[in-house]
């Protein structure tokens, strides 16, 4: 059985108008793909998106199918939603603790994330900081992670 990872993408802050929407912050890169997406609160209680707008740095306005009145919506205060991560990739904090191997050798254990300036490195037991970008993962396997070029240290 596949299992799926919740990923924390919206904190419902305060109703906005008459018509069910609300503010929010969210948590994820493109928030405009909400729409028509099904999130889901910490009880597995599930909310359509039907729009988001207003969109700025942090946060936006959210309209939900399921609510047309500020009054139904106004017990929502402070939830955060999550949406169900179907991929079949992984996320960088599961590569903690793995094998980092190229084509021809082990490059080392990965110890940790760092997050600088420059981007986020790979902190490699026995090696040089690799900046994550810089990393082709052709497969991950849980304990393995393996990449298409060699690095040099």
């Amino acid at each position: 059985m596949k299992t799926f990872r919740k990923v924390q993408t919206l904190k419902l802050r305060k109703p906005h108008g008459l018509k069910g929407s609300f503010f929010a912050d969210f948590f994820i890169d493109a928030p405009s793909n909400l729409e028509g997406k099904i999130l889901t609160d910490e009880n597995n209680q599930k909310y359509e998106v039907e729009k988001i707008f207003g969109v700025t740095k942090n946060n936006l306005r959210v309209k939900f199918k399921e609510f047309n009145s500020i009054d139904e919506i106004s017990h929502l205060r402070n939830v955060f939603l999550y949406e169900d991560s179907k991929e079949s990739g992984f996320f960088l904090e599961d590569l903690i603790g793995c094998i980092l191997k190229d084509e021809e050798k082990e490059i080392g254990k990965i110890l940790g994330i760092e997050d600088y300036s420059a981007g986020l490195l790979l902190d490699i037991e026995g090696a040089d900081m690799i900046l994550a970008q810089e990393v082709e993962i052709s497969s991950f396997d849980g304990k393995h992670v393996y990449m298409k070029k060699t690095m040099q240290k």
